[in-house]
């Protein structure tokens, strides 16, 4: 019981973590537009603790940590190419996706996890980054072609098939092999 009690504790606290790292990349503004009234209508300490426990309260670590992974991504790119702005145009994070590709073999593939972290934090966090429909189609999933998977019926059939026609052995495990 003491150990299941530490773990969901730790848990806790990672997700906390992860929901004040999202919070630092907030601005005022951000803030407003993800819940209307917090700088305003709050005092500020409690304003924090409504912003931390809505963020926790958005997603799971896993989220919120590849949100706050994806974020510092193309904010880093961002301030590094064009200087700092507080918007990202959808122009710039479709520029973002085709400068992160990953080679797949094809023409590459943007990860799941950057494509779900941007849509995340523009959707539920409301950061100033665009990311509409046809940007998110420049991040292509891999390609993969489709293989049929053989069933344990056709590779007897064809163990046995191969069998009945290898004259190197008997006459009758042949005969078997073909009735199989």
């Amino acid at each position: 019981m003491m150990i299941h009690h530490r773990r969901s504790f730790l848990r806790l606290k990672i997700k906390r973590t992860a929901a004040v790292q999202l919070l630092s990349l907030m601005d005022d503004g951000c803030k407003e537009r993800f819940m209307p009234g917090v700088t305003s209508d709050i005092p500020v300490k409690d304003a924090e603790r409504v912003l931390i426990t809505a963020i926790e309260n958005l997603a799971g670590v896993g989220t919120l940590r590849g949100a706050f992974s994806a974020v510092n991504r193309i904010q880093q790119w961002n301030s590094r190419c064009f200087g700092q702005a507080a918007r990202i145009s959808a122009a710039k994070v479709a520029l973002f996706m085709i400068n992160s590709l990953i080679s797949d073999g094809g023409d590459g593939h943007v990860s799941q996890a950057l494509k779900d972290g941007l849509i995340f934090a523009a959707n539920k966090l409301k950061l100033q980054i665009e990311v509409p429909d046809a940007v998110r189609s420049v991040a292509k999933p891999p390609k993969k072609s489709p293989k049929q998977a053989p069933s344990a019926s056709v590779r007897a059939v064809y163990h046995f098939w191969q069998k009945a026609a290898d004259g190197s052995l008997p006459m009758g495990v042949r005969g078997i092999s073909a009735c199989f």
